[in-house]
């Protein structure tokens, strides 16, 4: 809809759609449709189904890296609740980190390069950030940590 509340369009019919995020220009939606995660235009139109809808599968949390060719996620497909990247079509899946630990609360720094996380693991919840693809994981403090956000 318009900002005003004019011109409401109808996008998805889900009973959870609460997590969304607009493509850095403006073009494309991806959304949280139920347990699994879609794409499409501003306009709801072009809509795809990029993961799984399955209860034992639960994926979350999406957004899109900063140059608009891949989007980020949270997923349980691995037993484990991961940070994933895909390509924007839903091919190329794979987590962003190699680890047992649950890595939880997401947020991505505001020139969305880095990416921080707390990873949970052996009774601890560190925050932790990364490079958007991925490398350059660093534990930031080793002190219990239950969320993070950029400034």
């Amino acid at each position: 809809m318009n900002a005003d509340g004019t011109e409401i369009q109808f996008l998805v019919a889900v009973f959870y759609l609460a997590q969304l995020a607009w493509s850095p220009d403006g073009q494309n939606i991806v959304a949280t449709d139920g347990t699994g995660i879609v794409v499409m235009g501003a306009d709801g139109s072009n809509r795809l189904q990029l993961t799984d809808k399955s209860p034992n599968n639960v994926n979350t949390d999406p957004a899109w890296t900063p140059d608009s060719r891949f989007i980020t996620f949270v997923s349980n497909r691995d037993g484990a609740q991961h940070l994933y990247l895909m390509n924007i079509d839903g091919t190329n899946v794979h987590p962003l980190v190699q680890s047992s630990a649950d890595q939880t609360n997401r947020a991505r720094s505001p020139d969305g390069s880095q990416i921080a996380f707390i990873s949970r693991a052996d009774g601890h919840s560190w925050p932790y950030v990364m490079n958007a693809d991925g490398t350059g994981k660093h534990v930031l403090f080793k002190a219990d940590c239950y969320s993070v956000s950029w400034r």
